[in-house]
């Protein structure tokens, strides 16, 4: 019982103290640059060094009729998001793909007709994104030349990456609102389109967040989804991840009852017992606990998930 008490002690700080599951990053961009064609390619360099990898490709068209048959990377087909439109004006198009390829990887774009007047692909390669269900969440918007260009989303997971696309009718330069980071920004003088993607995250707390963009006053419109991290979207604690005093006390108790019990303890638990001279004062394990446990968690994030798991199996 005392061995399950340490465990119990040990899971709970890590599930409260360690730091959050994987973190995504931005890898590379590209983008096809304006094309009048139904269908076209561009090349993208996605490096091998980054685990769980996602691939994002925005797609902007100067028309409202014109749909995205397919999209490939590599030859492998990409799965759709959204699509948005204005009517009788432009529309944007999300396409995403789990663990493309590495290397210089090409990407077809394939549209249901030549475009009226132009359109633009542009694509985001990220890593540390979950692998299963990436998307998180996703929403568009539309309007007219009285507002700028904007679209609000509510993000799950915490740490979510966001990325969108824009077409406005004009040909004037799009600037993204910070902290946003734009990855492409295109002006097509012939077609009187401009073009953009953006990228935003982490971001925390998990909630309503915005995408936005001004530009001179013109028909806009924008498609935005979120990307949770690998490993899941269990929200954050609190006040940095730091413990209060009750959860201090709660990994205490259940440490140092079994620490205090050596009897109970096999000669297999890695426990000394009560050390000679009576220094086994329980601030004094649970500081060098915390010490040991927090250089662990900075190690090994993932301990937190595992934490999680086994403390539920042993309730």
């Amino acid at each position: 019982m005392r061995k399950i008490h340490i465990f119990l002690g040990l899971l709970l700080f890590l599930v409260l103290a360690s730091p959050g599951w994987a973190q995504i990053a931005f890898d590379s961009t590209a983008n096809s640059g304006v094309q009048t064609a139904a269908s076209y390619s561009f090349n993208i360099t996605i490096n091998a060094a980054g685990a769980n990898r996602l691939l994002v490709v925005g797609v902007s068209i100067g028309d409202s009729d014109t749909t995205v048959s397919s999209i490939t990377a590599a030859g492998i087909a990409l799965a759709f998001i959204r699509r948005d439109v204005r009517a009788l004006s432009a529309a944007t198009e999300l396409w995403r793909l789990v663990a493309p390829a590495t290397g210089v990887v090409s990407i077809v774009v394939t549209l249901s007709v030549a475009p009226v007047r132009s359109t633009l692909a542009g694509a985001v390669s990220l890593t540390g994104v979950d692998q299963t269900t990436p998307v998180d969440a996703s929403n568009g918007a539309s309007g007219i030349a009285a507002a700028q260009p904007s679209v609000s989303l509510t993000t799950v997971a915490e740490n979510a990456w966001v990325v969108d696309t824009v077409v406005d009718r004009t040909n004037e330069v799009l600037t993204a609102t910070s902290p946003q980071v734009e990855r492409w920004n295109v002006v097509d003088d012939n077609s009187v389109l401009t073009f953009g993607g953006s990228t935003k995250g982490p971001v925390t707390p998990a909630g309503a967040t915005t995408m936005s963009w001004s530009v001179a006053n013109s028909d806009w419109v924008i498609s935005a989804a979120s990307f949770k991290p690998a490993g899941g979207a269990v929200p954050a604690p609190a006040a940095g991840n730091k413990l209060n005093k009750l959860e201090q006390m709660d990994c205490c108790d259940l440490i140092v009852e079994g620490l205090l019990h050596e009897e109970d303890l096999g000669a297999d638990s890695g426990f000394a017992g009560p050390r000679a001279g009576g220094d086994n004062q329980p601030h004094i394990l649970m500081a060098e606990f915390k010490a040991l446990a927090t250089a662990t968690a900075q190690v090994w994030p993932r301990l937190r998930r595992l934490a999680q798991i086994e403390s539920a199996a042993l309730r």
